[in-house]
C-alpha cells in the first residue's frame, strides 16, 4: 500500500509546462561487451592502445593491447598505466586549469563565468599588452576557451599557434597571431591552437603575478623578437610550475602527467609514437617545460581520474561551468571541448543529441576524452597514425551503445 501511495504521489507532482520528461533510463552496462567492442575496433589497427570507461566513482571497464614500444625499439607492452602522448587533449587539461585558477584566485568580483569576460590583453606580458591591446578588442578569456577568439594563424601553419616547435619559431607564430589582431571575436568557432597556446601568458600572470612582473622587468630593455624569445620560455616555466604545484596536486595521487617521459618516468615507462604500423622505430619528445596546447603524456587511468574530477565533482569546476563545458544551451558555445558526436541513439533517455569530446593527435599518437550518456566518460589513447582521435571517440561511443543497448555498432567508423 505504501509503495502504491508513493507511486501515486510521484505521478501527481506537476511537471511545469514545457519541461522535457525522459521516462526511459539508460540500460545497465555490459562491461564485457564494451571491452570486446573496443578491442575489435583497435586490435591490429594501431601499434598499441589503451582505453577506459569511468563513472563518478570508479572505472567501469578498461583494456589495452599492442606495443607501447615495439620489440626492437624498447620492447614495452601497452597497458592502462602506460603514459602516452595525448596531443591536443592537453588543451582540455590546460583550459580546465584556467577555470580552476579563476575560482581559486579570482581576477574580479563575480562568478567564474563572469570573470571569463575579462580581456585577453590584460593578461599578456607588459610590452605585448602595450603593442597589441588595440588589435585584440573583444578577445576575452571566454572567446579563447570557446575557440571564437578570431586570432589569425601564421601562414603555412596547420593549427599550431606556436607551431609545436621550439623557440624561436614558436614565438614567431604567437607574435603573428596576436600582432595581426582578431577577426570578429565571439562570432565564429574556429578550433585553433592559438586559443589555448596563449594561456602560457594568462595563467602565470594570474597565478604568479609578482614573478611575471619580474620577467617583464628583467627584459624591459629588449624589443621585438628579442623580447619575445626572452620572455616566452620564462613564462612557459611559470605555466608548468602552476600545473605541477597547484593543479595536478589537486587532481592526481602519486604519478602525475609528464611532458618529458624519458626523464620523469624512465626509458621503458611510456609509449613512443609511430607513423604507421610498419614503422620499427618510434619517436618521443623531451622538452624542459610543458606547453598548454599539446605536450602531456598521460595514461588511460590518469585520463579517467581527470575526467572524474572534472566531470562529476566540484574539485576543479562548479556545476554551472561544467554545464557550459558539456551541455550549453547552444552546443556551439561550449567551453574548451573541441568537437562533438551528433547521435540520437540516447535521445529518448537524455533529450540530448550532441556528445562533446576533446581529441588530440601528435606525430602518430592520438587520444580522446568523450562525455557519454548516463554520467560516464570514455578515454582512449593509441600510438600510430592509422587511428585518429575522431576514430577513438567514435569507437568509444559505438562500444557504449553496444554495451548498453545490446545493439552492435559498425566498428569501422
Amino acid at each position: 500500500m505504501k509503495m502504491m501511495l508513493r507511486a501515486a504521489l510521484s505521478l501527481a507532482i506537476a511537471v511545469p509546462s514545457g519541461m522535457p520528461v525522459y521516462a526511459q533510463e539508460i540500460p545497465p552496462l555490459n562491461r564485457e561487451r564494451f571491452e570486446t567492442a573496443m578491442h575489435d575496433r583497435l586490435r591490429g589497427n594501431t601499434v598499441g592502445y589503451a582505453f577506459a570507461l569511468t563513472g563518478p566513482v570508479n572505472i567501469l571497464a578498461e583494456g589495452a593491447d599492442g606495443w607501447a614500444q615495439k620489440p626492437g625499439d624498447g620492447n614495452v607492452r601497452m597497458t592502462v598505466r602506460t603514459a602516452s602522448h595525448i596531443g591536443s587533449v592537453s588543451k582540455l587539461i590546460s583550459g580546465t586549469g584556467l577555470l580552476y585558477l579563476l575560482r581559486e584566485k579570482p581576477i574580479a568580483d563575480g562568478s567564474v563565468n563572469q570573470q571569463l569576460d575579462a580581456p585577453l590583453a590584460d593578461f599578456l606580458p607588459q610590452k605585448m599588452k602595450q603593442a597589441y591591446s588595440a588589435r585584440l578588442t573583444g578577445v576575452t578569456l571566454r572567446t579563447l576557451l570557446m575557440h571564437k577568439s578570431g586570432l589569425n594563424r601564421a601562414p603555412g601553419d596547420v593549427g599550431y599557434c606556436d607551431g609545436g616547435a621550439p623557440v624561436p619559431d614558436g614565438w614567431i607564430n604567437i607574435d603573428y597571431g596576436l600582432s595581426r589582431g582578431a577577426q570578429a571575436p565571439g562570432t565564429n568557432r574556429k578550433y585553433d591552437n592559438c586559443n589555448i597556446s596563449v594561456l602560457r601568458f594568462v595563467i602565470p600572470r594570474i597565478a604568479f603575478p609578482d614573478q611575471a612582473a619580474s620577467i617583464d622587468q628583467a627584459h624591459a630593455d629588449k624589443s621585438g623578437a628579442a623580447y619575445g624569445r626572452a620572455i616566452e620560455p620564462a613564462y612557459r616555466f611559470l605555466y608548468t610550475a602552476f600545473m605541477y604545484t597547484q593543479f595536478f596536486d589537486t587532481v592526481f595521487r602519486g604519478a602525475v602527467p609528464t611532458c618529458n617521459p624519458a626523464r620523469d618516468r624512465g626509458p621503458d615507462k611510456f609509449a613512443k609514437y609511430y607513423s604507421s604500423l610498419g614503422d620499427q622505430v618510434g619517436g618521443f619528445v623531451e622538452p624542459e617545460t610543458c606547453n598548454p596546447q599539446g605536450s602531456y603524456y598521460m595514461s588511460a587511468r590518469q585520463l579517467a581520474r581527470f575526467a572524474r574530477q572534472m566531470g562529476f565533482t566540484n574539485t576543479l569546476v562548479g556545476r554551472g561551468i561544467r554545464r557550459r563545458m558539456t551541455s550549453p544551451a547552444n552546443i556551439d558555445d561550449r567551453l574548451v571541448f573541441n568537437r562533438i558526436i551528433a547521435d540520437t541513439t540516447f535521445l529518448a533517455e537524455t533529450g540530448k543529441r550532441n556528445w562533446v569530446f576533446h581529441g588530440g593527435s601528435f606525430r602518430g599518437a592520438s587520444a580522446v576524452v568523450i562525455k557519454l550518456p548516463g554520467r560516464r566518460y570514455g578515454l582512449a589513447v593509441s600510438n600510430s597514425d592509422e587511428i585518429s582521435s575522431g576514430d577513438l571517440a567514435r569507437a568509444l561511443f559505438n562500444a557504449y551503445v553496444a554495451a548498453t543497448k545490446n545493439a552492435p555498432r559498425r566498428i569501422s567508423g
